[in-house]
């Protein structure tokens, strides 16, 4: 079996052979032949959409192919298949389409009008919610970027277009309070994110004139949607707060500019501005929660300076697991550890080591220089130790110590959700334990391996935009 959009979607191949002068072509094997047939000879959108998940999904082949999944998904937009549109745009979305890669940095740069362009046709057929997807990326473009560390091209914002969007998304009607609201059942055909939008819009005053009548109008049309009950009280307030201003009369007002004379007033769209995905403008520095937490594991080398009781002083290895709770900058860490300077024969052994400790921590972001979307910084900490040491023939004993450390951090782009992590550690260590005849300083070198969750991280400012 062959695969037909191999020869219509993507660049042929030539034989070798030529015959009476035609080319002949390679074509692939496919497990979707069938699909793939349809989707091209009779432009039937549904079968590219079965045909591109097929490819997406890997199902029945050696491994998933994305950019044979985007050809298929384009194709079946292309026939007007709603699903194909939706799929092709949130490939873009999640950046498995429409990628650059910027040097010297190694910033992405990814091609939100493409994706502005999938949801658009998607709205044009019939999903409401690309609508109000589409909406998001005009207010925005940068607001959808799935990595804060990547930029949006080829798509500039357009609060005009954005609000027609939101309008279509709504299915708002010519002229306000004029659509009948259901009593019972919850408005069909509506999208509620839409809805909120508009209503949020209004009552910032953002591209559109400031008016809470509209803002209470649309946030009713979302308490009527399906799953926005929790919008109900919200629109009362507002249309109680419309009522209770007294009416314009109708004239237009004259902007009051500041003294600079470049404001009229109005809010500036924030560059991280739609962080939920179903409903509300949420802002990055009001709503996202700082506190979050980091697992790791360790192994390094350690050795000690000259001391009585350890002649000649010893080399050895770690192993160390570790949780530090973050808030903010600030974290405390806890964390068990192994040393031993022969972790295979216990004949040979003069020193082994085990113990806890637990300690505070500072974060301090750093840019990165790395080609490649990272972000790095560098973390000092201190704590005390506790834990049970034996040395040459002694028995075990009792073991107490403070320990500082600096370590190098390198994570991948994201600044709040799971990421993970390696760092490179230096540490200086005091160890005294009964009958010592004084402190035991030691140096370690730890190579890191972590995964971090929840809230925001450590980030240059610069780095993600920030003016």
């Amino acid at each position: 079996m062959t695969a037909l959009l191999a020869l219509l979607l993507l660049a042929p191949v030539a034989h070798a052979e030529e015959t009476k002068g035609d080319v002949e072509y390679v074509v692939v094997e496919s497990p979707f032949h069938a699909d793939e047939t349809a989707c091209v000879v009779d432009q039937d959108g549904a079968a590219c959409f079965r045909a591109g998940m097929g490819w997406y999904s890997g199902q029945g082949i050696d491994k998933p192919s994305k950019m044979q999944a985007e050809n298929l998904f384009r194709a079946g937009c292309s026939f007007q298949d709603v699903d194909s549109c939706l799929a092709a745009g949130n490939m873009f979305l999640k950046m498995e389409a429409g990628m650059l890669l910027l040097m010297p940095k190694g910033t992405v740069s990814l091609d939100m009008g493409q994706a502005a362009y999938f949801f658009r046709a998607a709205c044009d057929l019939g999903s409401l919610p690309a609508c109000g997807v589409r909406g998001d990326l005009l207010t925005n473009p940068a607001s959808m970027l799935p990595d804060p560390s990547a930029v949006a091209r080829n798509l500039d914002a357009d609060l005009l277009a954005a609000r027609q969007s939101y309008s279509d998304g709504c299915n708002e009607g010519l002229e306000l309070n004029r659509l009948p609201l259901p009593e019972d059942d919850g408005l069909t055909g509506v999208d509620l994110r839409s809805c909120v939008r508009l209503s949020e819009l209004h009552q910032a005053g953002i591209g559109v004139r400031k008016d809470l009548k509209a803002a209470a109008y649309f946030l009713e049309r979302a308490c009527w949607t399906a799953g926005g009950e929790r919008y109900c009280d919200a629109a009362d307030e507002l249309a109680e707060q419309a009522a209770a201003i007294e009416p314009s009369d109708g004239k237009e007002k004259p902007l009051e500019l500041d003294g600079e004379g470049k404001s009229d007033g109005r809010k500036t769209p924030s560059a991280r501005r739609f962080e939920s995905e179903e409903t509300g403008i949420l802002s990055l520095e009001k709503g996202d929660k700082p506190h979050r937490f980091s697992i790791e594991t360790a192994w390094g080398a350690r050795w000690t300076y000259a001391h009585p009781q350890l002649t000649p002083p010893i080399a050895g290895v770690k192993i160390r697991v570790g949780l530090t709770a973050w808030f903010g900058l600030l974290g405390i860490s806890l964390d068990l550890g192994i040393l031993t300077d022969r972790p295979f024969n216990e004949e040979l052994r003069r020193y082994g080591r085990v113990h806890g400790s637990l300690g505070p921590k500072i974060a301090l972001p750093v840019p990165s220089v790395l080609p490649i979307p990272s972000a790095t910084w560098f973390e000092l900490g201190a704590g005390g130790t506790l834990g049970a040491l034996k040395l040459n023939d002694d028995e075990w004993g009792p073991n107490y110590g403070i320990r500082q450390m600096v370590q190098f951090v390198l994570s991948s782009p994201q600044d709040r959700g799971p990421r993970q992590w390696g760092a490179l550690r230096w540490e200086q260590q005091q160890d005294w334990w009964p009958g010592a005849t004084g402190p035991m300083h030691s140096s370690q070198v730890v190579v890191v391996f972590g995964a971090t969750f929840g809230g925001w991280g450590p980030r240059w400012k610069k780095l993600q935009g920030a003016k």
